[in-house]
């Protein structure tokens, strides 16, 4: 071959940058606020004196319960997007579950 039929070689595709994983304080926030919010929940369940606070400890014990799903990604080795997501499919899950217990209520009343 002489070099008149030597094609030139592409240029190697530029890399996507990485997304850089979440911090080890960003991914203790979050586990502790989930964890407060499950506390707190417990708290105006328990106490005695204001009904409109059980009625709160009650949503808050369910939107807590379904936040805990988010402690296992968490950590540094997950990106804050991903968090994100997750707890965008927890909160359609959630409305999800309210829309069926309305209708059910619709259906038996």
């Amino acid at each position: 071959m002489s070099d008149a039929q030597v094609e030139p070689q592409e240029a190697p595709a530029p890399e996507k940058p990485a997304r850089p994983n979440m911090s080890r304080r960003t991914a203790r926030l979050i586990v502790l606020a989930i964890i407060a919010l499950c506390l707190l929940a417990l708290v105006f369940i328990f106490q005695p004196v204001y009904r409109p606070l059980f009625s709160a400890g009650c949503i808050m014990v369910v939107a807590g319960g379904l936040l805990f799903n988010l402690i296992p990604f968490a950590n540094t080795q997950n990106p804050v997007r991903r968090v994100v997501r997750v707890t965008a499919i927890v909160g359609a899950i959630l409305i999800i579950a309210v829309f069926i217990a309305l209708g059910f209520v619709e259906i038996l009343l």
